[in-house]
């Protein structure tokens, strides 16, 4: 099983007196949950985070996390039995805290075998598959709004005020019984 880091491993100790909302604190919140984040980085495994008691996570579901000065995405990975080589456990206090859970699908367990297989098998970092499963970032966010036109309620009686082209009359046709 590869090693196992933590998000705050490069940062230091935590500060002193951390200000409200910042993503690393003294100790965990009471009903804050430490997870394994695995990033699509050439990284050897799986970053311990802190994850909210309201975003209830497991694992596969996909997640924005902070590491160093930027936000990624990345997907909660199985956790590695305590005792297990490589498992070791950082103070709480210097983890950082999941932001958010992505409204996307969760990867399954299958999946998540999948690509720790891959890894396995092309002696590649299991973070390195992941982005592969996770090649298009644009396919995690949320749909552009679609804009739509109609023709108004008082728009009909205002007609004769305005010169009606050919084309004009064409986009009032189209506008008179279809949807906006």
């Amino acid at each position: 099983m590869p090693d196992r880091h933590a998000s705050a491993a490069r940062a230091g100790p935590p500060p002193a007196n951390p200000e409200p909302g910042s993503e690393s604190g003294p100790g965990p919140d009471p009903g804050e949950a430490r997870v394994s984040v695995l990033l699509p980085l050439p990284l050897a495994g799986a970053y311990d985070y802190l994850a909210p008691a309201d975003l209830a996570l497991s694992p596969g579901d996909v997640v924005r996390v902070p590491l160093g000065g930027r936000e990624v995405t990345g997907v909660v990975w199985d956790r590695a039995p305590p005792g297990e080589a490589g498992a070791e456990e950082l103070p709480a206090g210097r983890l950082k805290r999941v932001h958010a859970r992505r409204q996307v699908p969760a990867f399954d367990a299958v999946r998540r075998r999948f690509i720790d297989w891959v890894a396995g098998y092309t002696l590649s970092a299991p973070g390195a598959v992941l982005r592969m499963a996770l090649s298009v970032p644009k396919a995690l966010e949320a749909p552009r709004p679609v804009t739509g036109y109609r023709l108004g309620a008082g728009s009909r009686d205002r007609l004769g005020e305005i010169r009606l082209t050919p084309a004009r009359r064409r986009v009032l046709a189209e506008l008179e019984g279809g949807p906006a």
